[in-house]
């Protein structure tokens, strides 16, 4: 406890006379005293923190990595979302030594240090070996059971059961002259190339999390035919994984963040069905209990779904649709229970978005809450903003998981000095009371076109103000009039919504923003979105965004027509597909740009800037003959090596639970090419790369000796494909940017290289 020792409190210890005197003289004794007592005070605190400072939980922050130390712990990086500290870990290292050796521990301190779920199979169990009659494991099957479907689709997965023949291959990643830049695949660094034998131990670690919708209108696509998604999306359905408690017991199925099949959820449905499961429906306000619901697959040619079980709800947890029977009527209303899987929280999700929100919104004048009695619809909304005096701020909330379906474009108006928030949120209630609103669990989804129309204003001011925030729009933004400064953050920006549910990406796409306004600001986070096309005399910056054109020679950013330059960009950590044309790059660091030019292409390069004498482009992946300021530990390093080095994806489909995440075979210069490690692209927030190598610092410290460990990700699969178009050799059938005789790229067929 610390103690303040004043002048009045030494004066006490001194003879009296001494006190009178000095009282006598104005003081200046006690004055000193008084200076005295704080030192001795800072000196007796320090003293008794000395004592704290033995201990992991009292002690100072500083000596934390000292008794560490004393342990044998070895720092690691910290990640965000871990159940962990460097203190809490150094005093759980204790726990963890005395489980040392032991499974458990191994897949416990992995899952600890990585903040993601962690399966460790222990291959000698699945290694077909010669059984002596004097040591029997009757565990150990010696056949496959081809006929059990649940265990063919567990084959080469995290959950393999059935036996295999040794590999006698390293399962440990092999050691190797690493070369700078890293030419070698991801896959390469985590593991070797065996797998199954006495010694090996596989670490299979999820990449993607599993995001909660709960009691969301379900999308009717149809007679007695919905949608979980509401923006029309064929998306799996995940789980969602029970808080565990640590050593409990090794991760199962239902621990990890995975993608429901059909046979798995027919033969377990109440591990997956229920109203705190993974899954729930409920019609017209009544929960549809399990021996009401057939779970099947539902597809049929056109969009046309195969008609459902007689007398049953007809779900497909693979697709994410719903068939009613006849018997179940027209229901005005369908709610649903479901997770869909994605590995960031980017776009727009259910997750927490309250730090986000800007302080316009939080202390506004203006409040208008959709479906309220004020202002029952969104144009409502923005009629009754549209008409608000010069220097109003406030917000428009659109509560849960709504979709609103507008026919006319939503013109708002932004006057200088005003500044207008649209957000989707939902009510705060504390004690009983509704005290405002948080932007967390929802996810507005709004079918229209917006018209933003930036209005002069008489007193003069700042420029107006416009924030999106969590929402999902099915159509286009335009940005016209006096300059105003728009910020677009959590939001995801869909292509139309015939093309959501298409083959692929194929094909240009139309802009999701495009700003006509001189001198506009636009600011886009954490944003999925489609082509931005902006003047020259106005400015952009992206963080963390995936701005996507549909295909790699389909532009991307450019001004008002693709001919024409587009304004001054500042761009960070995110990933862009297609061609880029700026006047000035300001910044561009820890991007991807996946962009190249077609045959007969006008444009001079895939990635232009036409001022390169200013600006910086900085630890980023883009074709080495781009046009742009000068770089610094950019990749490729030549033209030569632009393949090697080339950034390979998951998936670029949106709705794909992987959209935008790096594939394994992508060279670990990318994976490790950012400024502080990690990886390029929009993904570098989730800190992949750290964990991965927190994991791998704390394998051999848990591994029991004479054993061998490798790290297998998980990369969920799209368990909806669409149809695609059949393909004849050596003729496209796909159309997009670079095809249509345009270019010659992924065309097979003899002496295709001579046309």
């Amino acid at each position: 406890m610390a103690m303040n020792l004043t002048g009045q409190d030494l004066m006490r210890l001194l003879p009296a006379i001494y006190g009178v005197r000095d009282a006598a003289a104005g003081g200046p004794l006690e004055a000193l005293m008084e200076v005295l007592g704080e030192q001795a005070g800072i000196v007796q605190d320090n003293i008794l923190q000395l004592y704290e400072d033995q201990f992991i939980e009292t002690s100072s922050s500083w000596a934390v990595p000292y008794i560490g130390d004393l342990i044998g712990y070895l720092p690691i990086r910290a990640v965000d979302g871990a159940s962990y500290s460097p203190r809490a870990e150094v005093a759980n290292t204790i726990g963890y030594r005395r489980r040392k050796g032991t499974a458990i521990a191994l897949e416990q301190v992995c899952s600890d240090v990585s903040a993601r779920a962690v399966h460790l199979s222990e291959r000698f169990k699945t290694t077909l070996t010669f059984q002596s009659m004097r040591c029997i494991t009757p565990t150990q099957p010696a056949f496959a059971l081809v006929r059990q479907q649940q265990i063919m689709e567990e084959v080469s997965g995290p959950f393999d059961s059935v036996s295999h023949r040794a590999d006698v291959r390293r399962i440990s990643p092999r050691v190797r002259a690493v070369a700078d830049p890293d030419i070698a695949a991801v896959d390469i660094g985590l593991h070797g190339a065996g797998q199954y034998n006495l010694p090996d131990v596989a670490l299979h670690i999820w990449r993607c999390r599993s995001f909660l919708v709960d009691k969301a209108p379900a999308l009717q696509a149809g007679e007695r035919r919905y949608r979980f998604d509401l923006a029309g999306l064929d998306t799996p359905l995940f789980t969602v994984p029970a808080l565990r408690t640590p050593f409990d017991h090794i991760t199962g199925r239902m621990d990890v963040p995975d993608a429901i099949s059909l046979h798995e959820i027919r033969t377990a449905t109440q591990d997956f069905y229920g109203e705190s499961k993974s899954i729930f429906v409920w019609i017209d306000g009544v929960a549809v209990e399990p021996e009401n619901i057939a779970w099947k697959r539902l597809s049929g040619k056109e969009g046309v779904w195969r008609c459902g079980v007689p007398h049953k709800v007809t779900i497909d947890v693979q697709c994410g649709r719903i068939a009613l029977a006849e018997e179940w009527g027209q229901p005005t209303e369908v709610l649903v229970r479901y997770a869909y899987g994605f590995a960031a929280e980017i776009g727009g999700g259910t997750y927490d978005r309250s730090l986000n929100i800007t302080s316009d919104s939080a202390a506004g004048t203006f409040l208008a809450v959709v479906g309220s009695s004020l202002t029952p619809t969104l144009e409502d909304a923005i009629a009754a903003w549209n008409v608000q005096p010069a220097g109003t701020t406030g917000s428009i909330v659109i509560l849960d998981y709504a979709r609103i379906d507008c026919a006319d474009t939503l013109n708002i108006h932004i006057a200088a000095g005003n500044a207008l928030t649209i957000l989707s949120a939902t009510v705060h209630v504390a004690d009983g009371v509704n005290s405002g609103y948080t932007a967390t669990q929802s996810r507005a989804t709004i079918s229209a076109d917006i018209a933003v129309t930036g209005d002069p204003s008489s007193s003069g001011g700042t420029a107006g103000r416009l924030a999106l925030n969590g929402l999902r729009l099915l159509g286009s933004i335009n940005v016209d009039g006096e300059a105003i400064a728009m910020s677009v953050e959590h939001c995801t920006l869909l292509p139309a919504a015939v093309q959501l549910n298409g083959a692929g990406t194929d094909g240009p796409r139309e802009p999701s923003i495009t700003v006509r306004s001189e001198g506009t600001s636009l600011s886009i986070q954490n944003t999925l979105t489609g082509p931005l096309a902006v003047i020259d005399s106005a400015t952009a910056m992206l963080c963390e965004v995936l701005l996507d054109a549909g295909s790699p020679c389909c532009i991307a950013y450019a001004g008002e027509e693709p001919s024409l330059q587009g304004g001054d960009l500042q761009i960070e950590n995110s990933t862009v597909i297609g061609k880029v044309r700026v006047r000035t790059l300001p910044l561009a660091s820890n991007t991807i740009f996946r962009s190249r030019l077609a045959r007969n292409d006008s444009w001079q390069a895939a990635v232009w800037c036409s001022r390169s004498q200013t600006g910086c482009v900085r630890f980023c992946s883009l074709p080495f003959a781009s046009i742009t300021p000068r770089r610094y530990k950019c990749l490729p390093t030549s033209a030569i090596t632009e393949g090697a080095f080339a950034p390979m994806f998951a998936a670029l489909r949106y709705g794909h639970p992987a959209y935008g995440l790096l594939s394994t075979w992508t060279s670990l210069a990318v994976w490790n090419g950012a400024d502080d490690g990690g990886q390029i692209g929009v993904m570098h927030g989730i800190q992949e790369t750290e964990a991965l190598q927190n994991t791998q610092l704390r394998i051999p410290e848990y591994l029991p000796v004479g054993m061998e460990a490798g790290i297998f990700l998980v990369t969920p699969k799209m368990c909806c494909e669409a149809p695609r178009r059949p393909t004849r050799y050596g003729v496209r059938t796909s159309e997009d940017c670079c095809e249509d005789g345009t270019s010659v790229e992924g065309v097979s067929g003899i002496g295709i290289g001579l046309l």
